[in-house]
């Protein structure tokens, strides 16, 4: 049982503050979160100290019912080729089906993410016209949402 309690300690590489990791059972239950999403912001980087690469993409996601929700999807590309394919595909404002392993952190702390999904155009089953309409007056966040 030890193996999987996870602990250890975090350091800014910017300003070398280290913290330590509150430890936490690692349980993989191979829950996914299936949902449509609407890009809002892609951010690209490629860490330099184990010269791994990263695209966090800010998306707001519809919930069963059809509430608007954040999400954060985490995307690791393994080269530069695979970075920019992903960056051709997901754009800001575009809404994609998106699916994968998820985890739910207080919002201050990443909110709900979802760690390298599958991604795909909108099913053909949903109007986009529609799916638009529902992000805009279901986006309990924006006070213009039914203008």
């Amino acid at each position: 049982m030890k193996d999987k309690i996870v602990t250890g300690e975090i350091t800014n590489m910017d300003t070398g503050e280290t913290t330590d990791i509150l430890p936490f059972y690692l349980f993989r239950g191979n829950f996914e979160l299936n949902t449509l999403v609407k890009i809002l912001r892609i951010q690209s980087f490629f860490h330099r100290e184990d010269k791994s690469r990263q695209i966090a993409v800010d998306c707001l996601a519809l919930d069963s019912f059809g509430f608007v929700f954040k999400l954060t999807m985490a995307l690791t590309p393994k080269c530069l080729d695979e970075q920019k394919k992903i960056l051709s595909v997901i754009v800001a404002g575009k809404i994609l089906a998106v699916r994968g392993d998820y985890s739910v952190l207080p919002d201050n702390e990443g909110g709900i993410s979802i760690l390298d999904p599958t991604y795909s155009a909108l099913p053909p089953e949903y109007s986009l016209e529609e799916v638009e309409k529902i992000f805009r007056i279901n986006n309990l966040a924006d006070k213009n949402r039914l203008i």
